[in-house]
């Protein structure tokens, strides 16, 4: 096999890097914050209006897939907590600890004992992040 072009590397490791930004959520709403600033616009050439709108739909929607399965995974503490509380510790776990595998059933490893992390002293059953 064919090594890859340095280039190819470089936009591979930047696109990783701008997908795994936990999104934004000033405004109330998990959005993508990828926009021109990010770091895989460095080896994208703008083709005009567009480029940065669908690199962000694609951040929102690889953030959206992520959620979904931990929210699968986890049904009881995401009810527990709310939706968008728990996508909030989700997102903060992610940044914590960037996944490295590629299935999703494996990127929920180490969730649970970071909830009971991020819990604190505050009283939370263990039963909670339960399956």
């Amino acid at each position: 096999m064919t090594e890859q072009p340095q280039w190819y590397r470089a936009l591979l490791r930047s696109f990783a890097q701008t997908l795994q930004q936990p999104l934004d959520i000033q405004s109330g709403q998990f959005a993508s914050n990828a926009g021109p600033m990010s770091p895989v616009f460095s080896h994208i050439i703008d083709d005009g209006p567009g480029a940065a709108a669908r690199i962000a739909l694609y951040h929102e929607q690889y953030w959206m897939r992520l959620f979904g399965t931990f929210q699968e995974m986890f049904p009881r503490c995401t009810h527990a907590l709310t939706p968008f509380r728990f996508n909030q510790l989700v997102s903060a776990f992610r940044a914590a600890a960037p996944s490295r595998v590629a299935d999703l059933a494996d990127v929920v490893d180490g969730f649970a004992a970071f909830v009971l992390s991020a819990a604190g002293s505050a009283p939370v059953q263990a039963g909670v992040v339960l399956r």
